[in-house]
């Protein structure tokens, strides 16, 4: 494919940058986590910040209220005296230690905690997870990251068919590079890999291999605003999902995302930030011609879907600098299923958030989102009798914390989600009701 020659060279040129997902790669994932866990891969301390020269302890204590915790659909009712609502309470003790060498940053991270489910009292388990790296800097023009994690935690997500009882557990780890020129020319890219596990085995064909490489190319001047030009390839293999090739022999299924980017940055103002991107990304399933068994050494030929298109992301946020902050941020773009019965995923969404400070201690937010996802080359599997189309998940939350201090804060918010799925079985509407409270000694929080 041409578009497949013409990133690898920029590829070979550029150098290195990281992802799973292809098409928006400027933006942090826009989709509210109120009702749900945050993503295992966005719980790692990347960044020292004030932490250097310091430890920090923070002992925490979650509770959770859902009305439909299990994510069960209208077609599923509970099964073997579960129940569908539920209350989860997690404390945990986190450790966070942060020191700089020079013009080197180390830092380390740990936490170690347990969820207790006061009607499904099955589910109680373990959640821990470590990670750590350095930030470096190597004269006055080059910087960089090398960092690892590894966590296990029993998930709540809405785009699982239903939460059964399954921990998952993700290691990641890999590095970044950039160096810029006095004429602000920058150039650099990251390189990752993660592998995701799941020890229920009714949810291991959702085991997951990923390798990102991106490289990144940029240019800025405070008049001007920030340009870049990226490119993304990320391999996802699923090692215990296995399919026919046209040569009759097994192999582990997967897929293969590219994407070239253009983006452009700038503040206005002080107080107004916007950036976009226009991107052209390419998914080809690994291997495309399968066989499809139908009887005992027979099987159909079937080339399955590919899909190439355009994928955009916008961002437009406002910070009046002491009370009001705002955001909107759009996007499209291809991605790895790994909690879905689907090869991948073609993902459109659009969110908004505000944010008011009342006072130094007091912050109200609240925020509205729309997610489409269309699931390509879907499956059956146990916990998945029909086969997964599309989803619509629309979502609003507000929140209330109060966080006089580095000494402890307390937050909460309220939620409600309704997700239409295709085929309708999978529908289901949700409320969330969460309460945090914090308490932390040492460093600088």
């Amino acid at each position: 494919m041409a578009f497949r020659k013409t990133v690898a060279a920029f590829a070979t040129a550029a150098s290195l940058l990281g992802g799973t997902s292809a098409g928006a790669q400027a933006l942090p994932p826009i989709i509210s986590t109120a009702g749900d866990d945050s993503p295992i891969e966005n719980g790692a301390l990347s960044a020292i910040g004030s932490l250097v020269g310091g430890l920090r302890l923070d002992a925490s204590i979650n509770t959770l209220y859902d009305s439909n915790l299990l994510r069960l659909g209208d077609g599923f009712p509970p099964n073997g005296g579960a129940s569908k609502s539920d209350v989860r309470i997690s404390p945990s003790v986190r450790a966070s230690f942060g020191k700089a060498i020079g013009r080197q940053e180390f830092y380390a991270s740990g936490i170690v905690g347990r969820d207790y489910f006061i009607n499904n009292s099955n589910r109680n388990r373990n959640n821990y997870g470590v990670n750590g790296g350095v930030n470096w800097r190597l004269g006055t023009r080059c910087s960089g990251d090398v960092s690892g994690s590894f966590n296990s935690r029993q998930q709540l997500f809405s785009e699982v068919s239903f939460a059964s009882v399954n921990v998952q557990e993700q290691l990641s780890f890999g590095g970044s590079a950039i160096c810029r020129t006095a004429t602000g020319i920058g150039f650099g890219g990251s390189i990752r890999r993660s592998t995701t596990r799941n020890d229920n085995p009714d949810r291991i064909s959702f085991d997951t291999n990923s390798t990102s490489f991106s490289p990144q190319l940029s240019y800025g001047n405070p008049t001007l605003g920030q340009f870049s030009l990226s490119g993304s390839f990320s391999q996802a293999r699923y090692p215990a999902r296995f399919i026919i090739n046209n040569a009759g022999a097994q192999q582990p299924d997967g897929v293969d995302i590219m994407s070239g980017r253009f983006g452009y940055q700038r503040g206005l103002g002080g107080r107004l930030s916007v950036n976009f991107g226009v991107s052209y990304f390419d998914v080809t399933p690994t291997p495309a011609d399968i066989l499809v068994p139908i009887a005992p050494g027979i099987g159909i030929p079937l080339t399955r879907e590919s899909q190439s298109n355009l994928g955009y992301d916008v961002g437009v946020s406002y910070n009046s600098g002491s009370r009001l902050t705002a955001d909107i941020t759009a996007r499209k773009s291809a991605q790895a299923s790994i909690n879905v019965g689907a090869q991948y995923q073609v993902v459109q969404a659009i969110a908004g958030n505000i944010g008011y400070r009342l006072n130094r201690a007091i912050g109200l937010t609240s925020g509205v989102s729309y997610t489409q996802r269309d699931y390509r080359n879907s499956f059956t599997s146990i916990e998945e009798p029909t086969r997964r189309l599309q989803d619509k998940i629309a979502r609003i939350f507000a929140g209330l914390s109060y966080s006089p201090g580095t000494l402890y804060s307390v937050s909460g918010d309220i939620s409600y989600q309704d997700r239409k799925s295709n085929p309708d079985d999978y529908s289901f509407k949700s409320f969330a009701a969460t309460l945090r409270l914090r308490a932390g000694f040492g460093g600088r929080g």
